[in-house]
């Protein structure tokens, strides 16, 4: 069928580019080893929480995952989206190395020391009296581990060597000894205090991983230097993902801490119990768009209308995708709760039966990303998560007096679906917006199995 052979062209595409590029070995090396912490991270993960859900029930796992929530909010100010900048110089001025790591360095560390006493004078500030002393002494434990962010840059230089193996390694180490230890603490004393310090000791543990990695590297932290200039170009450079990263935790984490403040930590549990199984499949349109993305930049070089045409194909593989996922939770919802989670948190499924149909438009929005990428559209890529965010927030807070934790659950579903329809206003993206709604229309299928 044309349709078979299209896609695996379609599919066949990344592979080409790779093998066409002179580091093909060190490339497809390090995909493996990306594509590995993703799947052993996202399984244990899961297999913690599940167990975390199941030992301390919902309230308990409310104020833990609403603690986390709370948290990721000032992640941002000590992450400030320095990632993929500080990957870029690398690469592109491997000889001011030592510079660019210790710049960076220095700028998470004032910023994660910065992260850090606002989260803690916030939650001291704007809770008075409403949350009970153990959730404020857990997130003053967690706050705690935002000072080790810093370290992240090591992380950063293995993935502009092509080379992550290492820090991999290390980190996942640090992972097995903390989900452990938690497991330890779940199963004897079921402390959420001990959960919170030893999920800041990961972060410690995970600093400590990655300076003997860059160690065994031949590597010396003792040669970074700080310049003035360089650092305010990172800053100055990192802006737009900042607020990128702070409109993506608007829309899929404020829900929760917006429900701890407005009903109860029983409710944050159970909505938390949902989407972790509306988030599990995620990561499979992540995988597929993060390696395809070059050779997408690589074919709208020489084909503006095989670029388009792929594209579109791409969309309806990705709502097809999603549908099949969606329906298969959706249908057998009740069943996942009760086998996962157990009887207490039955009140998840009509909850996931909703959220889970965000799962159609993450998958288009991470598609949709390639395509901002590749035309070089920063500045649409992060309002259109502003915006999504701010509108979660709102609907948050109207729909939530009205139909409890199931009006987050709707405002969420709204919120996701705008990464989409935004794309229709700006002149630059109206057309490439248009062909995502379209693909719901399956034009392109449609005509390789006719043809």
């Amino acid at each position: 069928m044309n349709l078979i052979k299209e896609i695996k062209r379609v599919i066949g595409i990344p592979l080409n580019y790779y093998k066409n590029n002179n580091n093909f070995k060190s490339l497809t090396t390090n995909i493996i080893w990306l594509l590995f912490d993703s799947f052993f991270r996202l399984g244990t993960t899961a297999i913690l929480f599940i167990f975390l859900a199941r030992y301390l029930g919902p309230k308990d796992f409310g104020i833990f995952n609403y603690s986390l929530a709370y948290i990721s909010l000032f992640g941002i100010i000590a992450s400030l989206g320095l990632d993929s900048i500080v990957v870029r110089e690398l690469v592109n001025q491997p000889e001011k190395k030592s510079i660019i790591l210790g710049s960076s360095f220095l700028i998470k560390l004032i910023f994660g020391i910065i992260a850090m006493f606002l989260s803690i004078s916030f939650i001291f500030i704007l809770n008075s009296g409403d949350q009970d002393y153990n959730t404020r002494v857990l997130i003053v434990i967690l706050s705690i581990g935002l000072i080790f962010r810093p370290f992240e840059v090591i992380d950063y230089f293995f993935l502009s060597e092509v080379s992550s193996k290492y820090s991999i390694i290390g980190k996942n180490i640090s992972t097995i000894i903390s989900n452990g230890l938690k497991l330890y603490i779940v199963f004897t004393s079921k402390s959420l205090i001990a959960l919170g310090l030893i999920t800041t000791i990961e972060f410690a543990l995970i600093g400590i991983s990655l300076i003997i990695a860059f160690k065994f590297q031949s590597e010396r932290i003792t040669k970074w230097k700080y310049d003035g200039i360089i650092a305010k170009k990172l800053i100055k450079d990192s802006w737009p993902l900042v607020l990128a990263s702070f409109g993506g935790i608007l829309y899929s984490r404020t829900d929760q801490v917006i429900i701890g403040k407005m009903m109860n930590d029983y409710s944050v549990g159970i909505y938390s119990a949902a989407v972790r199984i509306s988030e599990i499949w995620y990561f499979v349109p992540t995988i597929i768009i993060q390696a395809m993305l070059p050779a997408i930049v690589q074919t709208k070089k020489y084909d503006e209308r095989t670029y388009t045409n792929r594209m579109s194909l791409i969309y309806e593989l990705m709502i097809i995708l999603s549908i099949v996922a969606c329906l298969i939770i959706t249908l057998s919802s009740d069943s996942i709760i009760l086998f996962l989670f157990g009887k207490e948190f039955i009140q998840a499924s009509p909850i996931l039966t909703i959220n889970v149909w965000c799962g159609i438009f993450v998958a288009l929005g991470v598609s949709s990303s390639a395509y901002l990428v590749a035309e070089n559209f920063p500045i649409i890529s992060f309002l259109r998560t502003i915006v999504a965010g701010i509108v979660n927030v709102i609907l948050n807070i109207i729909f939530i007096p009205f139909w409890g934790v199931k009006g987050s659950a709707i405002a969420s579903l709204i919120a996701f679906s705008l990464t989409i329809i935004i794309l229709i206003f700006p002149k630059q993206t109206r057309e490439h917006g248009i062909l995502i709604i379209n693909s719901f229309q399956f034009r392109q299928i449609i005509f390789y199995i006719r043809h």
